[in-house]
């Protein structure tokens, strides 16, 4: 089996539309995949033309992690969002608009010394991959958004090829 990864369109509008048929047999669609996740499951099945599973939202990563499976983390982007101050004020003026990074997820679910994948603009010209500890995640530099935080499986799991792959993108 081999493992793609496709990006939504946002870098080369081809990707999910033209790439991702022709790649996929089966699809995994990840509960936050869109802003509007209705949409985004009918618009995976259309172009699929086969149904997609959705994920259970009791996964746990590190259920995942002790049973040899990897666990994505989509670093949403944050719209807008108003303070606690500015909510118990009564004041409707919200925060500028942000994006999460490799440096923001993932903290409370994981001990800083477990390795994690950070990947931003997969893709792209300028895509970005690294793999270290998740204390040093927060000093590396994937670049501009939009940022994921992969979590592998517990190394005596890994595959050869995936060990391999770790290496090469390791910091």
């Amino acid at each position: 089996m081999v493992f793609y990864l496709i990006g939504l369109g946002l870098g080369d509008a081809g990707d999910i539309t033209v790439n991702g048929p022709q790649l996929g047999d089966r699809v995994f669609e990840p509960p936050q995949f869109l802003t509007c996740p209705m949409a985004a499951h009918q618009m995976l099945s259309a172009i699929q033309r086969r149904r997609t599973a959705r994920a259970k939202n009791g996964m746990r990563i590190l259920l995942n992690r002790q049973n040899g499976m990897h666990t994505l983390c989509l670093l949403d982007i944050k719209v807008k969002e108003q303070s606690v101050e500015n909510l118990m004020k009564g004041n409707r003026r919200r925060r500028t608009t942000r994006a999460k990074n490799g440096q923001d997820g993932g903290v409370e679910f994981v001990d800083e010394r477990t390795p994690v994948v950070g990947m931003a603009r997969v893709g792209w010209a300028d895509q970005k991959i690294v793999h270290c500890p998740l204390n040093r995640m927060a000093s590396a530099d994937l670049g501009k958004p939009l940022h994921v935080l992969i979590v592998p499986a517990v190394d005596e799991q890994l595959h050869p090829m995936e060990r391999e792959m770790l290496q090469t993108f390791s910091i």
